[in-house]
């Protein structure tokens, strides 16, 4: 049985809602006067609207590994650029959209086919030297090294 005709869209109403959150956070962390560390959390909390991209981030003393749940992408449409030392962009590009061929048939419909960006502020400096990145049932994992501290070069005193 089909789900009943409604004026409006549920669907439409969430994007809007997920693209206000998105933007009011844009604002806080761009006009705001806040420190730089608030405006940062503020950026890696809120999720950009179009298609969030959820990560989880752990560390070691020598590397960070971050996972990300993409199902439906295929590993060709994943890009991850270390952008800086402290900056990491993850990218989905997903071209299919899901069937809507028997459109009139779906009770409920929540699955979405999005492309989006993600970029995220890492707390410490690392390169991609090394790095691997892994994609199995649509997880994604990264190993992304640490740089090595910088102790600088002693100068002795005579």
């Amino acid at each position: 049985m089909a789900a009943p005709s409604l004026p409006f869209s549920f669907e439409l109403l969430g994007t809007e809602i997920d693209r206000f959150i998105s933007d009011l956070g844009t604002y806080a962390a761009d006009y705001l006067p806040l420190s730089d560390e608030t405006k940062e959390t503020i950026r890696n909390v809120i999720p950009k609207a179009a298609c969030e991209i959820p990560v989880d981030i752990t560390e070691t003393e020598t590397e960070f590994i971050i996972t990300s749940d993409l199902p439906g992408v295929e590993k060709e449409n994943i890009t991850i650029r270390l952008l800086n030392p402290t900056t990491l962009s993850i990218k989905i590009a997903v071209s299919e959209l899901l069937d809507t061929a028997n459109e009139e048939n779906y009770y409920l419909r929540e699955r979405k086919a999005c492309s989006g960006e993600r970029t995220i502020s890492l707390p410490a400096k690392a390169t991609a030297e090394g790095a691997k990145a892994t994609f199995k049932n649509g997880i994604m994992e990264l190993i992304l090294p640490k740089c090595a501290p910088e102790e600088g070069i002693r100068i002795e005193i005579e």
